[in-house]
């Protein structure tokens, strides 16, 4: 509670030091979210910046049924600030669209408010929309609109999401119109968003018949040391691939 209570400061600033808090976050992460006790939770979410220094920058979405989700059901109970009722209902809804039930997710995305938020939670915000609401052909490029020099992160959530429903010819025009495998990292967290969105090339290779590229990117990118919330992410774009190569 107190070393929380002393980055105060640090919070003010979050998204300008985006890499240094994800070092922070992937550190405490995956320790806090097994916390089970209740009150000790809400402490944290109340009395400390636990929210938006950890909850909100060590994100396994792959594991929204588990403990994790079980937080983020707490932070929507406890905090009304608009960026975490953002995050927390397009986290839930998300949940819901990949256990397939789209009328728990829809009612999520409703209970979204609007707002300007981080490029990562307005491209899930834009995929969730395009997932459950569609979008007319001629409107995509308007509907997933990255920040200038934010492309790499706007689709961190976006790719796969996108893998997980199918939608292979929608995302490899983004990577084409957005350039996404040549834009310059400029720390480790965008290499590793890049890395994964090579991993989804991948897939997208292999739907299209394409094997042998497939496989040798695949390859190149099925072994990385992805950080820990990033690794389920990536399992699911590992099998897509794969089983699109039994085809």
């Amino acid at each position: 509670i107190r070393l929380l209570q002393a980055l105060q400061p640090v919070d003010a600033g979050r998204h300008l030091y985006y890499a240094i808090i994800s070092v922070f976050a992937h550190y405490l992460g995956p320790s806090f979210h097994t916390v089970e006790d209740d009150a000790f939770i809400e402490r944290l979410m109340t009395e400390t910046p636990f929210i938006n220094l950890v909850l909100s920058f060590y994100v396994p979405v792959m594991e929204l049924n588990e403990a994790y989700g079980h937080h983020i059901e707490m932070m929507l109970s406890t905090s009304d600030d608009a960026e975490h009722q953002a995050f927390g209902h397009s986290l839930l809804a998300t949940r819901a669209l990949l256990n397939g039930d789209k009328v728990l997710a829809q009612e999520h995305f409703q209970k979204i408010p609007s707002g300007d938020y981080f490029s990562i939670l307005e491209g899930r915000i834009a995929a969730l929309d395009y997932l459950l609401n569609g979008v007319d052909t001629d409107a995509l490029g308007g509907h997933f609109s990255p920040p200038a020099n934010q492309a790499i992160f706007y689709f961190k959530a976006i790719t796969p999401l996108l893998v997980a429903f199918d939608e292979a010819e929608l995302l490899e025009r983004f990577i084409d119109e957005h350039d996404l495998l040549n834009i310059t990292s400029q720390h480790w967290i965008e290499e590793c968003v890049k890395k994964q969105t090579q991993l989804a090339m991948a897939w997208i290779l292999a739907k299209q018949g394409n094997h042998k590229e497939s496989k040798a990117t695949l390859g190149v990118y099925k072994n990385t040391m992805f950080p820990r919330d990033y690794q389920g992410t990536s399992t699911l774009i590992t099998e897509a691939t794969e089983s699109a190569l039994q085809t």
